[in-house]
Order: structure tokens, then sequence, then C-alpha cells
């Protein structure tokens, strides 16, 4: 699958906390769900690939964890 920039982005700063493999199914899924394809990634997707990975993060990290991670994607991603 072709890569870009705001995608790795994306990858990297979960990958801490999910393994790599998980961070890029992860960043694959809300991609899905969005209608765009990983690789297609624009800043302008960002708010609402961001808002769903917080929500589905809230579960396995709790509800400030999920918002810290969401704000390192916002601020480090673009």
């Amino acid at each position: 699958m072709p890569e870009n920039k705001l995608m790795k982005r994306v990858q990297h700063i979960l990958s801490p906390l999910q393994g790599e493999e998980m961070a890029a199914a992860t960043v694959r899924i809300h991609c899905a769900v969005m209608g765009r394809k990983p690789e297609d990634l624009s800043p302008a997707d960002l708010p609402v690939l961001v808002k769903s990975i917080q929500e589905s993060l809230i579960i396995f990290l709790g509800s400030d964890k999920a918002q810290a991670i969401a704000r390192s994607i916002e601020m480090h991603a673009v």
C-alpha cells in the first residue's frame, strides 16, 4: 500500500501504545469508516480521523489518555 506522510505520522504516534501493526490497522480502519484510503489522507481529514481514533481509544485507555493522544496527533501529525 502506498503511504503518505500524514498516515505515517499518525501511525508513529500510535505505535508506542499499540505496536506498529496495530497502529497501521487502526489508521486503515478509521480511514475506511471515513470512506478514505489511508494513502489519500490530507490535513483536511485530520479532525474527523482524530475524533474517531480518540473515541475508540477511550475504551482501552480512558478519557484523559485518549484525549492526550488525540491532542498529540493534532499537534504532531501535520
